[in-house]
């Protein structure tokens, strides 16, 4: 059985390209959507036989420190297994009534009108109000945070002036940027995005530590076997790399990754590291 939090679309669209659920370690299991939380303390609390899969987005880093308690431990009950699949980058708009054209004029504009700007964010921790926070960290500024429901609501907001800024992922806005109904500012991966190269990173505007991008990655319950660990470590690397689904990611705004288990462990602690000094900069006390 498969378990996630957000979406097993980068798991489905993997699996998808094996022929028969007896031919690959990724065919034939249901895959259960399960709110975040609920999601995660099922998989903890499973026995650590290789069945049981968690699929989680980057959420993994950041809510120990939103959250005083949780019904498990991020380090403590899982195994790190792999991560799938990383966003390409999200991109920081502005209503193209905000007067600034760049960064640097978005910054200036910030400083001379402290806590005027306002930006959208689907819920106060999601990764997407922290990408807005770090702006605010490494920029020396003040802006208001505007919480919504869910992505949608926010970019038509963004659209029309409800906000000022927001930071959708860079697929789905792409048309609205190409039709100058919102404007590119900069984006939030180290690497300019394919689909946007004409649009700086963040840290090319000046943000030099800026970097910012989502993620989904695999788990496996505490205690879980090295053997199944690795098997299906292998095998998700196998069918992400598939030309088929790495077309398709491509499409959907995500990069193959499937790293091996250690790397992974490595990325997730540093994370996790980089995620702890921005909330504590943020002032961000647990609930």
């Amino acid at each position: 059985m498969n378990v996630r939090e957000s979406g097993c679309a980068p798991l489905d669209l993997a699996r998808a390209r094996h022929p028969s659920p007896g031919s690959h370690p990724l065919k034939g299991h249901p895959c259960s959507a399960l709110r975040r939380r609920i999601g995660a303390e099922l998989v903890a609390k499973s026995t650590p036989d290789g069945h049981t899969l968690l699929l989680t987005t980057g959420t993994m880093s950041t809510t120990l420190f939103f959250y005083k308690k949780l019904p498990y431990d991020t380090v403590r009950d899982f195994v790190p297994v792999t991560m799938v699949a990383r966003n390409t980058g999200h991109v920081l708009a502005v209503n193209p009534k905000v007067a600034a054209r760049s960064v640097k004029e978005l910054i200036a504009l910030a400083k001379a009108n402290p806590g005027k700007l306002n930006y959208g964010a689907p819920g106060y921790g999601n990764t997407l109000h922290l990408a807005a926070e770090l702006f605010n960290v490494l920029a020396d500024v003040k802006t208001t945070l505007i919480q919504y429901k869910g992505t949608a609501q926010a970019l038509t907001d963004l659209v029309s002036g409800q906000i000022d800024m927001y930071f959708p992922d860079a697929q789905t806005s792409l048309p609205l940027i190409q039709a100058g109904r919102i404007r590119a500012l900069a984006v939030t991966n180290t690497q300019r995005v394919k689909h946007l190269p004409e649009v700086p990173t963040l840290a090319e505007s000046g943000l030099k530590d800026y970097r910012f991008y989502g993620w989904f990655a695999s788990w496996f319950p505490a205690a879980t076997p090295a053997a199944y660990v690795g098997r299906i470590q292998s095998a998700v690397a196998d069918a992400v790399n598939d030309p088929e689904v790495k077309q398709r990611f491509d499409e959907l705004g995500l990069e193959s990754v499937g790293s091996k288990p250690a790397e992974f462990a490595k990325f997730f602690a540093d994370d996790r590291a980089f995620y702890k000094a921005l909330t504590e900069k943020m002032g961000v006390v647990p609930q």
